[in-house]
């Protein structure tokens, strides 16, 4: 089928050695890695995203599509590999076309190592490698993959960090409010508790009358905060990676502290109540 130029699909292209993937540690999903005996055919490997593109359900190995234009030749699918996040964590892979790096003449290339040592510890022996190729080759600085990786998150890194700063303040104003509030609420309760406790009243009967007092306003304060949260979530949604905007921990999280400072905050005054005579606390004000 003829496609214009607008309509043909676009994917990005790495031009590698036979020994990329399994040093960067891409899974081959079907077919094999190209090697020096396809040296003089034109193969290719795909992302799992562009096989489906391309070809849609239909096993790729052995089709065939052409890159640029139509009168270029044919290049066979040998194989396809998983789909790689190479523009960036938040951002989701793209369709990627792997062809043997002597298929087309390159003026920079980019060296890949994996060791199990300390990548500086061969930092110096690859550098004297190269220069035994050639002398005058200009060498860059080496980087882990770690140094990437850190690279490519340094902004959510920072705006996370932001975000977790101004989230633990809120939630220390958040529990000092709570504590504040349910703690005066019980306290102001005191003479009243000093009457109940003179005509008799248990003990666990005036804690339990304290707490369903103290705890109701927190409990629905604390299911209005969660359904806000919930909603806000598609704000931050875009800032994270490998966890989700509702992730039910730190809900859980968040719910089971300000539960536990509300109580804490209705024990105390409890137990000072409990404490004193009932003729004293009648006198309270």
């Amino acid at each position: 089928q003829k496609l214009s130029r607008a309509e043909r699909p676009v994917a990005d292209m790495r031009f590698v050695n036979p020994g990329y993937f399994q040093t960067l540690g891409i899974s081959l999903e079907q077919g094999h890695v190209f090697t020096m005996l396809d040296k003089d055919h034109k193969v290719a490997l795909v992302s799992a995203q562009t096989a489906r593109r391309l070809f849609g359900t239909a096993d790729p190995i052995g089709k065939r599509f052409r890159m640029f234009d139509e009168k270029a030749a044919p290049i066979t699918v040998v194989g396809t590999v998983g789909d790689v996040r190479a523009n960036g964590l938040q951002k989701e892979p793209k369709s990627t076309i792997y062809l043997p790096y002597w298929q087309m003449d390159r003026t920079q290339m980019t060296l890949a190592a994996r060791t199990a040592m300390d990548p500086e510890a061969i930092a110096a022996a690859i550098r004297d490698q190269i220069r035994d190729v050639d002398h005058d080759l200009p060498v860059p600085q080496f980087r882990t993959m770690t140094e990437v990786l850190d690279a490519s998150v340094a902004q959510r890194k920072f705006q996370v960090l932001v975000l977790a700063v101004f989230g633990g303040l809120a939630l220390l104003l958040a529990s000092l409010g709570v504590y504040g509030v349910v703690s005066y609420a019980v306290a102001q309760r005191t003479k009243e508790m000093g009457v109940r406790l003179a005509l008799g009243a248990k003990p666990s009967e005036i804690t339990s009358l304290l707490f369903r007092h103290a705890m109701q306003p927190v409990i629905w304060g604390l299911a209005g905060g969660v359904a806000v949260a919930l909603m806000a979530a598609r704000v931050v949604n875009s800032l994270l990676f490998g966890v989700t905007a509702h992730d039910p921990v730190t809900l859980a999280g968040v719910i089971v502290l300000l539960l536990g400072v509300a109580g804490l905050a209705c024990a105390i005054p409890v137990v000072r109540t409990l404490r004193i005579d009932p003729i004293q606390a009648l006198r309270y004000e």
